[in-house]
């Protein structure tokens, strides 16, 4: 019998509401059809069509306009893009256009909530059979208003609907429509099943009382916030609890109330803070049937032509100040712990400090949980790190909307810390504090002292006698007699007097932690009584230390020190700006008298005849090994180990060589020899001398240039011969012409002070090694040749025929310089 009924269900089902799948409609047509109502503003038949256009055989590739404009369409309504207009959804008389506007300056709205094709699930008839379903949501808020609002809803409904329906806008998007037999239609011609939206926990199905009728409906309100776990009742109006089954039955005088809502959420409300609609409700009416309620579905039948009674509903919505708070607090638990704070602004330091220690309430409202071992709320936390505290005031600040002093490798967002608070271990990373953040933070020691001591002269935060002023404890020092009041325990804070500047607890029941780091200021309850003044200090080993006698205090700089602190910045920047202009100025012209002198000297060099012909090998080669004062005006620094004008430079590398030909060249106006990557302009090789570094890129040398380089091995060795047949450079013996192990003293010495060889070249041998061209690869890796032996080597090492090939082009020693040489073409 069961299945005959809905096979009829079907069949009516399909008559009345699935004729498109009877005469299904290509893609094309749909989307001509959307397009059209679209023209006509008929928005919940374009929306329609869209969606059956997206539900044609075609690929899903080809649907985009489909989609397109189905998105486009519902995201408008929605939200009453301006596109289509905030009021233009629906053709509706001005009557109820200005109820929308006067609902509005009360806080209020009434808008499109959500325009959905949903699918009825098994049980509610056919569950294949796909139905357009239409909700739309009343907003409005609580508070001073909320009679006012509700008044203005009411009175809009009933304008808006009349028994007749005849005044009903033909898009209007609700359930709504005459009744026939045991059917219900909305305005499109749909049959009307129930379609229960779970949201959060409640859910409830209600009769309602509407002109002497009752009315099954469900009333579902819902908790999108998540947050708050509040109980709703439905009691008559004798105070009893209406329950059948799943379904609470509401009469006429009976009302829906919630519990579990404290005086302070109330003072909330009626401060206008009240919350950004966590709570949203909904109504849904029709006869109720038991035997047709499908697993928390009702079918609904029989709709009664009705006048909708809007002081039936009753719902908590919640403005956005206070989804805020609930988004991030919690609990109003939490947020009035958080709210309270009681800051005590001292000018003279541009601060505003708190007044008592951190309480335990505040320490669990913003982190959760509770590290003290003395619990209560009013009592101030303890047993927390230095750590703990600037992770806690980040936190605090997140929530209180400002913005957080502390970072950790430039991240101020605690969740990127990779940290937990009371475990004992350490922030890893790099803390820096943001000066002009206007956030909480850890006092720094002077002003913790300043504030202590609230512009008086007292031993004591308040008082010479402690007990007026501070909670503190210990055994004395004679016969084990305990002489504090404390009683081995903190305190609830605020129970002694207060400093000048209003301010308890500056000494005694907690220690505080300082910015500073290592320093904790304000003795404890722990604290023998010589040691409680202001003056107490305690610099722990650790930043990851914790006991119960340590605990903390916050404050903020005022908008007027961070205004200060701006100032003296953007001074400092203006101060670091002009004398980083003067050093720039500086060095230009330090640059220019540089250029000028090795101009100078350069010229000198060549006028002097200090560059030997070699017209056999068409180059000219240095006289001498370059010289520390030539080598100092052309690079700008002299890395020498053995300091003289006339000295060899030494403690150069092969690249520090290179670089400094091309610098040379440069300055006379030669054309520079070597190529880092193409580029002879040594500002583009991304190279600094003298720090063991390499030249990244290939080098190449222009074998056409007429600027200065290194000697290849070969041009060294001829040059070095001078002509003759000499062991060593221009004699047989080692002494006459060369500085070498045995007659150095270990150094090395002026240039050209011994004899020089056939061609009028100095220093061929010993005094420094000198840097050739060549480079190989062995088993070392890429080497460069050096020739003619050190002040440092035997004389075996200083022969002409002697090579050296093992050090890296980057190696610099305090033996190894070079001599330049520069082609001459013909």
């Amino acid at each position: 019998m069961k299945s005959i009924m809905n096979k009829g269900l079907l069949f009516v089902l399909l008559v009345l509401i699935s004729v498109p799948a009877l005469f299904a409609k290509s893609y094309s047509e749909y989307l001509a059809e959307a397009k059209k109502y679209e023209e006509q503003k008929r928005w919940c038949y374009a929306l329609g069509s869209y969606y059956d256009a997206m539900g044609t055989d075609e690929r899903p590739e080809n649907k985009q306009e489909a989609y397109e404009g189905y998105k486009k369409l519902k995201d408008a309504i929605v939200s009453g893009n301006p596109g289509l207009g905030k009021y233009n959804l629906f053709t509706i008389h001005d009557e109820w256009k200005n109820l929308l506007i006067d609902a509005e300056k009360y806080g209020s709205s009434i808008s499109i909530y959500d325009i959905t094709v949903g699918e009825l699930e098994q049980g509610d008839l056919d569950y294949k059979t796909r139905t357009a379903t239409y909700t739309a949501k009343i907003d409005y808020c609580l508070g001073d208003r909320f009679k006012k609002t509700v008044q203005i809803i009411e009175q809009g409904y009933k304008k808006a609907y009349k028994k007749d329906w005849t005044d009903l806008p033909e898009e209007w998007p609700l359930y709504s429509a005459s009744s026939k037999k045991d059917k219900t239609y909305n305005v499109n011609g749909a049959l009307v099943y129930a379609r229960s939206t779970w949201r959060g926990k409640y859910y409830i199905n209600a009769f309602y009382q509407f002109e002497g009728k009752e009315i099954n409906g469900f009333l579902g309100i819902y908790n999108t916030a998540g947050l708050y776990d509040y109980k709703f009742n439905i009691v008559d109006k004798n105070g009893e609890e209406l329950v059948k089954g799943k379904r609470w039955l509401l009469g006429d005088g009976d009302k829906v109330s919630i519990s579990g809502i404290t005086p302070d959420v109330m003072d909330l409300i009626d401060n206008g803070e009240a919350f950004i609609n966590p709570v949203g409700c909904y109504l849904q009416y029709g006869e109720y049937n038991e035997a047709d309620d499908k697993g928390g579905r009702t079918f609904m039948k029989n709709f009664p032509e009705v006048q909708l009674s809007m002081d039936k509903i009753v719902c908590i919505c919640w403005n956005n100040k206070t989804n805020q708070i609930a988004k991030n607090f919690g609990s109003i638990a939490k947020y009035n712990a958080i709210k309270n704070l009681e800051m005590i602004n001292i000018n003279d330091l541009q601060i505003h400090i708190l007044q008592t220690e951190v309480t335990q309430a505040l320490y669990v409202a913003v982190i959760g949980e509770n590290p003290s071992y003395f619990e209560g709320e009013d009592l101030p936390v303890e047993q927390v790190s230095w750590y703990d505290a600037i992770y806690f005031c980040n936190k605090l600040s997140e929530l209180k909307g400002f913005t957080s002093v502390y970072s950790v490798d430039g991240n101020s967002n605690t969740t990127d810390w990779n940290y937990t608070p009371h475990n004992g271990d350490s922030i890893k990373g790099t803390i820096e504090q943001n000066e002009f953040a206007d956030g909480f933070r850890l006092p720094t020691e002077e002003e913790w002292v300043f504030a202590a001591k609230g512009g008086e002269q007292y031993n004591f935060a308040g008082s010479n006698n402690p007990d007026e002023v501070g909670w503190y404890g210990k055994l004395s020092d004679i016969d084990d007699v305990y002489i504090g009041n404390s009683g081995n325990k903190t305190h609830s804070v605020a129970q002694k007097k207060a400093n000048a500047y209003g301010l308890y607890d500056m000494v005694g029941n907690v220690s505080e932690w300082c910015g500073d780091g290592y320093v904790i200021c304000g003795s404890n309850w722990n604290t023998y009584v010589d040691l409680v003044g202001i003056d107490y200090r305690e610099k722990p080993y650790s930043r990851n230390i914790t006991d119960d006698r340590k605990g903390l205090r916050v404050v903020r700089s005022s908008p007027e020190q961070i205004a200060e602190k701006q100032r003296l910045a953007e001074e400092l920047i203006r101060q670091e700006e002009i004398a980083r202009q003067e050093e720039e100025r500086r060095k230009q012209e330090e640059e220019k008298r540089r250029i000028s002198n090795a101009k100078v000297m350069i010229t000198n060099i060549i006028n002097n005849k200090e560059l030997v012909d070699l017209k056999e090998l068409q180059i000219q080669i240095m006289k001498t090994e370059m010289t520390q004062d030539l080598y100092e005006v052309v690079m700008g620094e002299n890395p020498s180990s053995y300091k003289g004008e006339k000295y060899p430079v030494e403690s150069v590398s092969w690249y520090d060589a290179i670089y400094f030909c091309n610098r040379l060249s440069e300055i006379k106006g030669f054309t520079p020899v070597y190529f880092v990557n193409g580029s002879t302009n040594t500002a583009d090789w991304n190279y600094t001398p003298h720090n063991g570094d390499s030249i990244k890129g290939t080098i190449e040398q222009n074998e056409f240039a007429d600027g200065f380089r290194l000697p290849s091995e070969k041009e060294w060795e001829y040059a070095a011969k001078g002509g003759e047949d000499y062991k060593f450079s221009g004699s047989n013996d080692i002494n006459e012409v060369g500085w070498y192990k045995e007659n150095s003293e270990g150094k090395t010495h002026p240039v050209a002070q011994k004899k020089a060889n056939g061609y009028g070249l100095y220093d061929m041998t010993g005094n420094v090694w000198e840097w050739c061209w060549d480079r190989e690869v062995n088993w070392l890796g890429d080497t460069s040749v050096i020739r003619s032996g050190s002040w440092y080597s035997g004389s075996d090492t200083c022969r002409i025929s002697y090579r050296y090939n093992n050090y890296g082009p980057n190696e610099r020693y305090e033996n190894l310089g070079f001599r330049i040489v520069r082609s001459v073409f013909k």
